[in-house]
């Protein structure tokens, strides 16, 4: 009976976080008339990444990049050297382990509030996984002050493929980017 509860809550835990997305914020300032900008480059920043980045780190900053110029291409912006452009864009990726918690009811399942919380035989059940996180700041060069900011954050899957993760970065990047420009 107990490889039966177990197999049932991975079931019904792994059943819950499938349909998990990237989860997405942004910020701007009111006050910027972004229809003024029309050129873009990245910021002197991004070029002094980390020299010692293992392959698949460098194989997702690449994926980024290229995700980043073509959401500004089809907004069109042109890319410029950093010393002419208007926008500089600085990004930053991170990768943490999260846990979270549930409890599983032997009889029932997922716990809920339909069943009054809490119930006798009800045990909980931890899960941890990756989370990725994305910002993306764009920087009016002039006076280097932060005119737009998009944040997005999702569960990463490790048995994707390298393929799979590039995709993931670039519908990751499409989906902040949406927010840009702020209407």
């Amino acid at each position: 009976m107990t490889a039966v509860c177990r197999a049932l809550t991975v079931v019904v835990v792994g059943a819950f976080f499938v349909g998990c997305e990237t989860s997405v914020d942004t910020h701007h300032d009111d006050e910027v008339d972004f229809s003024r900008y029309q050129t873009w480059a990245f910021a002197p920043e991004v070029a002094e990444r980390d020299p010692e980045l293992t392959p698949d780190d460098r194989s997702a900053e690449k994926g980024m990049q290229g995700a980043i110029e073509d959401e500004l291409a089809a907004r069109g912006y042109v890319q410029l050297p950093a010393d002419r452009a208007q926008l500089l864009v600085l990004y930053h990726v991170s990768l943490t382990r999260r846990m979270e918690a549930a409890d599983i009811d032997r009889y029932y399942g997922l716990n809920n509030a339909y069943f009054g919380g809490q119930m006798k035989g009800a045990r909980p059940v931890a899960t941890s996984y990756d989370e990725g996180s994305m910002v993306i700041d764009l920087i009016e060069r002039e006076g280097r002050e932060r005119v737009w900011r998009g944040l997005g954050r999702t569960r990463m899957d490790a048995s994707k493929t390298p393929s799979d993760v590039r995709r993931d970065i670039r519908d990751a990047v499409s989906e902040v980017m949406k927010g840009y420009p702020p209407k």
